[in-house]
């Protein structure tokens, strides 16, 4: 399931590289308000560096959720369109800004709590880190389905909210790789940054992980990779629905990803980076 997810995520960005780039140079103009408010207004000690960075973060889940329509129209194999996407900036504004305001809430706790607790010598501060950083792992793994639960099921907030934590729970694994696969740009960013012989020896891999982070797949890219993955992981709850019978753990567990799979198998086509490349050579095939 991983390796045909990887696969499709790949070719449904690159057959939609122009509705992709558009909504992320809007979400760029948000990384740009939160990286001013973060250098030049004194963070965290400015009230007005914690509004410009909070609001930035919550304007820019905005702005990438509203891609989440998109993302479930290309996932599904259908056309996307850019006025889906701004239609879909307002009709969906007020859930996205409040989960927005949650994410940064979360955002603003990790930066300013855990080095603080840090800063505590001894071991009750580094306990209170630790239940502090377990805590906020916790959230952001269950939070990342946000966006395509929301999209996909169409529950309200609160439905919303509590089903990002059935789906981690019940996806533990899982859930953990999407977040490697999904934030690894961001994450690399983050420690070339704030590493400076690391920046200064290898500047190359800080601009593969911009290009990669903030252009493309950029923010669209990674709601369409959560879209795509939730889309096909539910696949799992119908098959089980349909078998109620099975008692056994580890029969309920043994899920028949390649027949669940086939039909998207089949309107994806055997494409390969060669029908990129030379996709003349691949028509003669």
């Amino acid at each position: 399931m991983i390796l045909f997810l990887l696969k499709k995520n790949f070719f449904d960005g690159w057959e939609n590289i122009i509705n992709l780039i558009f909504p992320n140079l809007i979400c760029d103009i948000f990384v740009l308000a939160i990286y001013f408010g973060y250098r030049f207004f004194r963070f965290p000690f400015s009230i007005l560096s914690l509004v410009i960075i909070f609001l930035g973060i919550s304007l820019l889940v905005v702005a990438s959720g509203a891609f989440g329509k998109n993302a479930l129209l290309i996932a599904g194999f259908e056309t996307a369109h850019l006025s889906t996407y701004f239609k879909n900036l307002w009709s969906a504004f007020k859930d996205y800004f409040k989960f927005g305001m949650i994410v940064a809430l979360i955002v603003l706790s990790a930066v300013t709590g855990i080095p603080f607790y840090i800063g505590i010598n001894g071991f009750v501060g580094f306990m209170l880190a630790a239940i502090l950083f377990l805590f906020i792992l916790t959230l952001v793994l269950g939070l990342q389905w946000f966006i395509p639960l929301k999209e996909i099921l169409k529950l309200n907030f609160k439905k919303t909210f509590k089903k990002c934590f059935v789906i981690l729970f019940d996806n533990f694994a899982f859930s953990i790789f999407m977040f490697c696969y999904v934030w690894w740009p961001y994450i690399i960013c983050f420690l070339v940054l704030n590493l400076k012989s690391a920046l200064q020896g290898n500047p190359g891999i800080l601009g593969i992980c911009v290009a990669l982070g903030f252009l493309l797949p950029g923010w669209s890219g990674i709601v369409l990779s959560y879209v795509n993955a939730l889309r096909l992981r539910l696949y799992k709850y119908d098959w089980l629905d349909q078998h109620a019978d099975l008692k056994n753990a580890k029969e309920r567990k043994n899920i028949p990803w390649e027949a669940l799979l086939r039909e998207d198998s089949m309107a994806l086509g055997k494409k390969s980076l060669r029908s990129i490349i030379a996709p003349w050579k691949s028509r003669e095939d």
